[in-house]
């Protein structure tokens, strides 16, 4: 199976907190409005970007990026959290 990686959408906002709720299944829901604010938010920081891992039609994992700077090396670091679904978290490629 073939997965395609791109920025995510706020399209894709129902299939992203699928996968959320998958991890974290006992976790109460969100209200409504709360991951669409959470959405504006993270859309308006500049330096942070979220993907959407594709198989077929449907998000099947996601990454929060964040590239932020860093004291150590003087150089840019890239901060992410990973979510993929149960049934596609291992697939190889034959």
């Amino acid at each position: 199976m073939r997965i395609a990686v791109r920025t995510a959408a706020e399209s894709d906002l129902p299939a992203l907190l699928a996968l959320y709720r998958e991890l974290k299944p006992d976790d109460a829901p969100l209200a409504q409005e709360i991951p669409q604010a959470v959405w504006e938010e993270i859309s308006r920081q500049r330096r942070r970007t979220v993907l959407a891992a594709d198989a077929g039609d449907a998000p099947v994992g996601t990454a929060d990026c964040l590239v932020m700077p860093n004291f150590t090396r003087a150089e840019d670091q890239l901060e992410e959290a990973q979510r993929i679904n149960a049934e596609h978290h291992r697939i190889t490629n034959h």
